[in-house]
């Protein structure tokens, strides 16, 4: 695997980028992306949603018709955005390609899959008996292919040490 650099945003070394290997990792685990896209007005719009990267591509579940499906379907350029909430913060920012896979099937247990990722097993059959229940539209999967992605890991800049303590503060909130 390509262990280059995903540079960070901001450039500095206080702000270090992240390895091939690093960002893989970060985006297997489990954590909330906002999308990001316009309309067909031109404005901007952003809503938090669920995420499964696999094989270079980020695949999200959604229903159609909705306002960023038809907005997707007008102009496919989109941004994405993952982050650790935790200091000292990582977040890795996506512009992309997005298309409509309108395979209803596969979008479902695309669905489920990320609902026992979520939520775990017991918890995810709960939320989909109920989500599944009240569920307008038909299933599908935004597919967004990257065309360029940022990347800052604030791990890199502190030790295991310094990142304990950052965190224990944050909670304490000093």
């Amino acid at each position: 695997m390509d262990e280059a650099v995903i540079q960070s945003t901001a450039g500095s070394p206080q702000a270090p980028g992240m390895k091939r290997s690093d960002l893989e990792r970060f985006l297997a685990q489990r954590r909330v992306a906002v999308l990001s896209w316009a309309t067909p007005l031109g404005e901007v719009v952003a809503t938090p949603i669920w995420f499964t990267y696999r094989d270079g591509a980020f695949l999200l579940h959604t229903n159609h018709p909705s306002p960023k499906t038809r907005a997707i379907l007008k102009n496919p350029r989109v941004a994405l955005v993952v982050q650790d909430e935790a200091p000292p913060y990582r977040y890795v920012s996506v512009r992309g390609e997005a298309r409509l896979r309108l395979q209803p099937e596969e979008a479902l247990r695309l669905y489920e899959e990320q609902a026992h990722a979520y939520f775990g097993r017991l918890a995810a059959g709960i939320y989909l008996r109920r989500s599944l229940s009240d569920y307008g539209g038909q299933h599908v999967i935004i597919e967004v292919t990257p065309t360029k992605i940022t990347a800052m890991n604030g791990n890199a800049a502190v030790s295991p040490l310094q990142r304990f303590a950052l965190r224990a503060a944050r909670k304490l909130g000093l």
